[in-house]
């Protein structure tokens, strides 16, 4: 399965949808509303997940949403199956009481686990949470656990060894550097932070 984007008339709108790669054919249940959003694929390949917002200019047609200045806020994390209606999305994260934040996803190579990287605005700086997607998958919102929680630097995942995650970040470190941190630990540290990355 692939999942791609298109968006119309130079809008930032997006309209997800997914193409079946043995038959060529899409798939029908298209994901309106997305903008600015990452697609992270479930393991299985049964859906993914990726942010909208909430419907605006529903009166209009997708070539004039494209020249739309309608403030648009309350980005929300969704997962969508495969095939299915947008209408049967299930809500997995949002943060009413932060309007303007914006979400990144990324699910983990061994598919365990959904990271949500949280961002005030375009600076790269971010919180970043963790839902156990393996263990919850359908009540993921119930399971969200916060790994980082201030915006002082910026965190890139790049493997993880079960519950042991490395991490590139800059935290500390202004050429950046690789760090361990394990999620199932209740005080989460740094650990074997290396050698600080040059270039």
């Amino acid at each position: 399965m692939l999942a791609f984007s298109v968006s119309l008339s130079g809008s930032d709108w997006r309209s997800i949808h997914v193409l079946d790669l043995v038959s060529l054919e899409e798939i029908s249940g298209s994901c309106d509303w997305a903008r600015y959003t990452s697609i992270a694929w479930k393991k299985d390949g049964r859906g993914f997940y990726y942010c909208r917002y909430p419907a605006v200019d529903e009166d209009k047609t997708a070539e004039e949403r494209g020249t739309s200045t309608a403030e648009v806020k309350n980005q929300m994390v969704y997962f969508h199956q495969v095939g299915s209606s947008q209408e049967q999305d299930r809500l997995i994260y949002e943060d009413p009481d932060h309007p303007d934040w914006n979400f990144r996803l990324t699910t983990t190579d061994d598919g365990k686990y959904l990271l949500i990287g949280v961002t005030q605005s375009c600076a790269p700086q971010e919180k970043l949470h963790l839902i156990d997607i393996e263990q919850h998958f359908g009540y993921e919102s119930k399971h969200v656990v916060t790994l980082i929680d201030d915006f002082e630097a910026e965190y890139h995942y790049i493997a993880n060894d079960g519950s042991l995650f490395y991490v590139r970040t800059n935290r500390d470190a202004p050429r950046n550097q690789i760090v361990r941190i394990d999620v199932e630990k209740e005080v989460r540290e740094f650990a074997d932070p290396g050698l600080e990355l040059r270039g």
